[in-house]
């Protein structure tokens, strides 16, 4: 009826109003990933949009969905937004008396419909539910499309997507987008743009590693130093952590506030401001930390916030960690916090002891590996990776190099996506079963082998080399052949392996066919070791 299509609409249009996707005053055309979705949604119903915190992929979802709105009814669900409990509540809420497949059929009337699902790794138990109903009841529907954004990684090995159905996303065709930092041409329209934002921007700013993502770029440039101190996201964590976002007036109270929800978040309850002076909730709404749902009820306006509370918390009383459900594998709303802690404590330190004593920690029987990963991934994902790696050197070549040979193997693991993820948008049909093979994804690649090939080159211990040479292997995917330094590092690191070895393969089987095929797509770029090993 129309008092609930205007209620839908009326959530719907809250919802969108709630993401920002403006740095500062400018808004992004981002044309190039909106053609790769409307190009996504040819190929399958159900398109996911991808990528790490802060780059963008909210925004894309609410421009797809103000487009659509001029068109046909559109349905946007997020994070503190949906009534838990699934459809059964959320019809009690509208007042409907319907089922859920007879009020998207109405919706989807009217020339088509979507669903818009923003932040998957976001909601709780009860929120799930209410999606989950809505997603099946939608694969039902052949006008009906869904559009949602998680973070990439989420749903990959150890953690799944149970709570979202499989079978209604096979209806529907599933269709993943992955979106990365800003490009050269994107930066370049920003700059052109805004152009008080191009010194944050060059290539020779120290923070030129943070701001090619877009929520990190926004908040530094709202910032009266403009951000020429922050190398990293840590610097940025640090600093809003330490000023509770705001002047010195005030400082504590909101910083009591700050590390009462960091808490809150910490153990999984509902973020909640009732025990604090109505004057500090306010001051950390208008600096854009909080947003305020009503009661009491608080939410970070970001996730990025939500984990740099997270981190902060960890690393100042790191005995919290034993309320962390260690157990279980790492919820998607806890794990990267967690991570930025490891980050935290390597790059606070000029040693590893804390870092290699939080690894320890977590790697008791009985904890979930998903948090080992974690701990272990934080030298490599940092943006002063290249420094981390040697500070914990020592303790990755110990044992035989056995944490080593484990941070090669999860980067290999873990740092990727679909191969139809890579060529989605693009309009290629990849045949099976290459398309559900992965490929590397991610800088953490390239940091790790700079520093393999840097700091260690011909030390590398021998029960390494194998693992080594497979993630070298990957090289051209992540562009490390046209890399100034990289590239002629790999040729020269295959071509001294090859001249170590006999130079008769049927010795060496396997091993020495990988190392001629990783010496072989370096060849182009250095003739002249080609024409040496022949």
């Amino acid at each position: 009826d129309s008092f609930t299509r205007s209620a839908i609409a009326e959530d719907s249009r809250h919802a969108l109003e709630d993401i920002s996707d403006r740095v500062g005053k400018v808004r992004l055309e981002r044309e190039q990933h909106l053609a790769a979705i409307r190009t996504a949604l040819d190929q399958g119903r159900y398109v996911e949009i991808r990528g790490e915190p802060g780059v963008g992929k909210s925004g894309l979802l609410k421009r797809l969905a103000e487009e659509r709105s001029t068109q046909s009814c559109i349905v946007v669900l997020s994070h503190d937004r949906v009534r838990p409990g699934g459809w059964g509540e959320m019809r009690t809420a509208l007042g409907f008396q319907g089922t859920a497949h007879a009020l998207l059929v109405d919706l989807a009337s009217s020339g088509g419909a979507t669903l818009f699902v923003d932040g998957l790794d976001s909601f709780t138990k009860g929120e799930r539910l209410t999606v989950a109903d809505l997603v099946r009841e939608a694969a039902e529907i052949p006008g009906f499309s869904v559009i949602a954004t998680t973070r990439r990684g989420f749903g990959v090995k150890d953690e799944t997507l149970e709570w979202l159905p499989s079978d209604a996303l096979d209806r529907l065709g599933r269709v993943p987008i992955t979106i990365g930092e800003l490009s050269n041409d994107e930066v370049s329209e920003l700059c052109r743009a805004a152009p008080d934002l191009a010194p944050l921007l060059a290539d020779i700013h120290p923070a030129k590693d943070v701001v090619r993502n877009l929520f990190r770029l926004d908040r530094l440039a709202r910032k009266s130093n403009d951000g020429r101190s922050v190398r990293t996201e840590m610097d940025m964590a640090e600093d809003w952590w330490r000023t509770a976002d705001g002047r010195e007036k005030g400082r504590r109270a909101r910083a009591r506030l700050l590390r009462t929800l960091a808490q809150q978040a910490l153990a999984s309850e509902p973020l909640n401001a009732e025990a604090h002076p109505e004057a500090t909730v306010e001051a950390l709404v208008r600096s854009g930390t909080l947003r305020d749902r009503g009661s009491d009820r608080m939410a970070f306006r970001h996730d990025i916030l939500r984990d740099w509370a997270v981190a902060n918390v960890l690393f100042d009383d790191p005995g919290r960690m034993d309320s962390l459900p260690l157990g279980r594998p790492a919820p998607a709303h806890l794990v990267r916090g967690f991570e930025l802690a490891a980050r935290m404590t390597l790059e606070r330190k000029d040693d590893d002891t804390g870092w290699r004593s939080l690894l320890d920690n977590v790697s008791q029987e009985g904890m979930h590996s998903s948090w080992r990963r974690a701990v272990l991934l934080a030298a490599v994902r940092s943006e002063i990776g290249d420094e981390l790696l040697p500070r914990v050197g020592v303790s990755l070549l110990a044992d035989d190099a056995r944490l080593l040979i484990e941070l090669i193997r999860t980067v290999k693991a873990v740092e990727v996506e679909p191969f139809s993820t890579f060529l989605a948008g693009l309009d290629i049909t990849v045949p099976e079963p290459a398309a559900s093979q992965y490929v590397p994804s991610g800088p953490s690649w390239t940091r790790l082998m700079l520093w393999l090939l840097v700091f260690l080159a011909d030390d590398l211990p021998r029960e390494a080399q194998e693992d080594t040479a497979e993630l070298l292997l990957q090289a051209p995917w992540v562009g490390a052949l046209d890399h100034p330094q990289l590239g002629g590092l790999l040729a020269h690191w295959f071509y001294r392996r090859l001249e170590a070895s006999d130079t008769s393969p049927s010795s060496h089987g396997a091993s020495f066919n990988r190392l001629r095929a990783g010496f072989l797509v370096c060849c182009p770029g250095h003739p002249e070791l080609a024409a040496g090993y022949l």
